[in-house]
């Protein structure tokens, strides 16, 4: 299955998955995880789904999809890539992309966007309608990502 970040974007959906997705909804849809994560002594039932760069995580115990989750941009030239069943169109999304070329890209898709100005973490957070966060990192610091984006999620209600 081929998604879209453009559509990711202006919907808050990744290609099928959707808000109240479980595990075995979303195995059915791109197959089986590269690697999960989340568990514990306690809870046996790994919490997060990881395929490429896109991490699900999920609610316990009753496993519904609560996070889509993006920081890792392992393609070539810095784009985010998926994994099995999971291939991704990054649109213009890649690795310390600068603010004002995804604000460019919002603009001309006619994507409207809130800027959040976090001082304290060094970031701006992008806030589009769909309920998707694009995350910016302002300066280099030391054992921060680099400068532009850093992250692009949605958490779901």
């Amino acid at each position: 299955m081929r998604v879209s970040l453009n559509d990711f974007a202006r919907t808050g959906a990744l290609g099928p998955v959707l808000a109240g997705f479980t595990p075995t909804q979303r195995e059915a849809v791109f197959g089986p995880p590269e690697a999960t994560g989340g568990t514990s002594r306690r809870r046996r039932q790994p919490t997060i789904w990881k395929y490429g760069d896109i991490e699900f995580h999920f609610l316990w115990p009753d496993g519904t999809l609560c996070l889509i989750h993006l920081d890792r941009f392992s393609g070539e030239a810095g784009c985010p890539v998926g994994w099995g069943g999971l291939e991704i169109d990054p649109w213009i999304i890649r690795e310390g992309l600068p603010r004002d070329c995804f604000i460019a890209a919002l603009e001309a898709e006619g994507i409207q966007y809130i800027i959040r100005q976090e001082p304290q973490f060094n970031h701006d957070v992008l806030l589009l309608p769909s309920g998707v966060h694009g995350s910016f990192v302002l300066e280099a610091q030391e054992y921060s990502p680099p400068v532009g984006l850093a992250a692009l999620s949605r958490r779901m209600a």
